[in-house]
């Protein structure tokens, strides 16, 4: 839904009025993850040639969370999900699921431990994976239709900012965006 709803933003803003089929719906009908992510936030920057520094690492911060969930998505779909293992005399034992995936290119860091990981992953986990990535595709949709200027769910006619509504609080990869600018409070959600 993340990426359905970035590939939505960015062709409600090219639809021409009148066209019987969003042209760029069919542009944009294949394009992965990756492609849509870096399209949707290259037009929300450049839609706005006002952007200042704080907005532009708002955007720069929500893209990373973005990049990261899709990596997730990547690690659940395509890893090896062990439920239960055959032990002795050929029992079955029943342990925590464990995701398993190896990514041959990936060498070992600080944070990464080499070309294969191994992580238990409850359904409580993948619940709470979930929930936030619901509100990283609300925070996403908000931020881009904010940016490319689409219409809200109010009817105004003076749209805020980005820096109106969102703020960034820290730095790096602690950093988190949150819907606290100075008119976040009076202004609805826009999705």
């Amino acid at each position: 839904m993340l990426i359905a709803f970035m590939r939505g933003t960015m062709c409600e803003r090219l639809m021409k009025p009148g066209d019987g089929i969003n042209m760029a719906e069919l542009a944009l009908g294949e394009a992965n993850a990756y492609q849509i992510t870096n399209s949707f936030f290259a037009m929300c920057e450049s839609a706005q040639p006002w952007f200042d520094e704080d907005e532009a690492k708002i955007a720069r911060r929500l893209r990373a969370l973005v990049i990261d969930a899709i990596g997730r998505r990547n690690d659940i779909a395509h890893g090896d999900w062990w439920i239960q293992e055959r032990g002795e005399h050929d029992v079955l034992a029943i342990r925590p699921p464990t995701l398993i995936r190896v990514k041959p290119a990936r060498s070992p860091g600080p944070e990464r431990p080499g070309p294969r990981s191994v992580e238990q992953v409850t359904s409580s986990d993948l619940d709470a994976e979930a929930a936030a990535l619901d509100a990283l595709r609300g925070d996403v949709t908000e931020f881009g239709r904010l940016a490319l200027q689409l219409p809200a769910v109010q009817r105004v006619t003076i749209h805020p900012r980005v820096r109106d509504i969102f703020v960034l609080k820290g730095s790096g990869k602690q950093a988190r965006v949150v819907r606290e600018g100075p008119k976040a409070e009076k202004w609805r959600r826009l999705h």
